[in-house]
């Protein structure tokens, strides 16, 4: 394999940085997926107004990683992604996730979204009926309209 340069520093790994390491695995493409999805959940890029350089060493040799304690504080993340982002960052390589895992697990993630989603949205319309005298549409999956 060969090197090629990054132009996100902080996305990559020790291996990236280690000059006796001849080959870069796919498994430092899921460091950086972990440092996107923080980056998609937070909307902002890590260390802002610091060294690219600096932040790239910082992160291979000194083990920093983006702070999670206010993503995973937020409704923006659920602890599964979170979980998701924590294994991706992994400093043994060998740990961090596959991509296949990885896409299952995110279409996971997404299908428990959505099905949270609908089911607030049904919750909130019986929510609305009942306030309005049940005078509304019944939105059970079964007919409510007798008895």
């Amino acid at each position: 394999m060969y090197r090629t340069t990054c132009c996100c520093t902080y996305a990559c790994t020790q291996e990236c940085f280690d000059l006796r390491n001849s080959q870069i695995t796919h498994k430092a493409d899921m460091f950086a997926l972990g440092v996107l999805l923080w980056e998609m959940l937070t909307c902002r890029r890590p260390w802002p107004g610091l060294n690219p350089l600096a932040i790239g060493l910082m992160v291979a040799f000194n083990g920093m990683r983006p702070p999670l304690d206010e993503i995973l504080a937020s409704k923006r993340c659920p602890h599964k992604l979170g979980r998701l982002v924590v294994a991706c960052w992994d400093t043994d390589p060998d740990r961090r996730p596959a991509a296949a895992e990885t896409i299952k697990e995110l279409a996971l993630i997404l299908q428990g979204q959505q099905l949270q989603f609908k089911q607030q949205l049904v919750q909130s319309a019986l929510d609305r009926t009942g306030q309005e005298g049940g005078g509304g549409r019944c939105l059970q999956p079964f007919d409510c309209s007798s008895g």
